[in-house]
């Protein structure tokens, strides 16, 4: 499941992307307000989780225009803020869930699940098809009550298939689902099996709009060539 974390605390990110990650959520971090808001008119999410504190465009501002835009992509708010009436104005721009910080990670997570519980239509914490039994909490599989072993991305791939039963879903979809700008960056560009060291021309921040050239080099910097341009950046 593809998630956005906009927040600009550099070791509470941190934080959040690994533990969020050990939990199968493909992760994308941003840490400004304006590049989150981009990053959200460019790529889908099925989750957001949202520092109201941010710099060039504060979380509430990114909320209102994504619910402007008809997105009802579930928003969980982070926030340090315990006053009722931020949490009032939050939910009544389109919030769907308020964390206080400082918070526990297991406490996050249970909130995420239920998210997307609503998201999909349903309440039951489990998934259930044709025998298969799936525990999104417990990331475990029973077919006809005996329990099935799989990897990680064995279980990301099933969980979001059962979660889109009856709908057609396209290998793109799949994929922007399952994997973060970070994978998709090392997929695409991971050259090293073929003797080539990927080069970029600059460092790239951490915006997914942003357009950069990179470079093929054989280890000591001989030019071989332009690379395609890509659109994204890694995070995390």
């Amino acid at each position: 499941m593809r998630l956005l974390l906009v927040e600009d605390d550099e070791i509470l990110g941190d934080g959040l992307v690994a533990g969020l990650r050990m939990e199968g959520y493909a992760v994308d971090w941003l840490t400004n307000g304006k590049l989150a808001d981009e990053a959200l008119k460019l790529n889908s999410y099925e989750l957001i989780v949202l520092d109201l504190n941010l710099p060039d465009m504060d979380g509430m501002a990114i909320l209102r225009a994504l619910r402007g835009r008809k997105d009802e992509t579930p928003v969980m708010v982070l926030t340090a803020k315990d006053t009722i009436s931020d949490r009032v104005s939050g939910l009544d721009s389109g919030a769907d869930d308020f964390v206080i910080k400082p918070f526990e990670l297991d406490e996050v997570c249970a909130r995420l699940r239920a998210l997307a519980r609503r998201s999909e239509g349903r309440s039951a914490p489990t998934i259930e098809y044709k025998g298969i039994v799936l525990d999104p909490a417990s990331h475990q599989v029973t077919f006809n009550n005996e329990k099935v072993d799989l990897s990680q991305k064995e279980f990301e791939i099933l969980s979001f298939l059962m979660s889109n039963i009856g709908k057609v879903v396209s290998r793109s979809r799949l994929e922007e689902s399952l994997y973060s700008w970070f994978f998709h960056f090392y997929f695409w560009f991971g050259l090293g099996r073929l003797g080539l060291e990927f080069e970029l021309v600059d460092y790239f921040p951490d915006y997914p709009g942003s357009r950069r050239f990179g470079r093929l080099s054989d280890g000591d910097g001989d030019y071989r060539g332009n690379l395609h341009r890509y659109e994204g950046a890694c995070a995390g």
